[in-house]
């Protein structure tokens, strides 16, 4: 009988063990790149997000009349009223019970910053500081905001900072 070439059943066995490491391999480094993309994805909408908003909490304060705010103050402030230089009421409130930053104004109704895709943890949200005359001097907003479940970067948090100064 002639001897034909072949692979043992070792050497098929080796081959397999091989294939096996490099394909646990790849998977696990598509893994990684994965959640690093959804994480990247996650924290770039949510600075976004953040700088809009205070974008926005700051173009609103421009427009106030410094001499006639009501701010909250201490632990837990999540809101500032003011009337703006038009004599219209504007506030701008942080409800984290329901996930809202959202502006109030007598001229244009109710207007929420937030998504639905993103939540919102109010404890000292804003920050009022007067001068002797009870003059609102500078305003300062504490952003901390995150990304629900069920999206690109679920799980992102950030807390973001802001300051706005009325004019006269």
């Amino acid at each position: 009988m002639k001897n034909k070439a072949a692979f043992t059943l070792i050497e098929i066995l080796v081959v397999v063990g091989v294939l096996t490491v490099l394909v646990v391999s790849v998977g696990g480094i598509m893994g990684t790149t994965f959640k690093a993309k959804n994480t990247s994805e996650g924290n770039e909408s949510l600075s976004s997000k953040a700088v809009y908003i205070l974008a926005e909490l700051k173009r609103n304060i421009l427009y106030a009349n410094p001499r006639d705010f009501t701010c909250s103050s201490g632990v837990g402030a999540t809101g500032i009223s003011f009337t703006t230089k038009d004599n219209a009421t504007m506030s701008l409130i942080c409800d984290d019970e329901d996930d809202l930053i959202y502006m109030t104004s007598t001229e244009s109704g109710v207007y929420d910053y937030l998504e639905n895709d993103f939540l919102a943890w109010c404890n000292n949200f804003v920050k009022c500081t007067k001068d002797d005359t009870d003059k609102v001097t500078k305003v300062e907003f504490k952003l901390n905001i995150g990304i629900s479940a069920n999206v690109a970067g679920a799980g992102s948090t950030g807390v973001y900072y802001g300051v706005a100064v009325p004019r006269e």
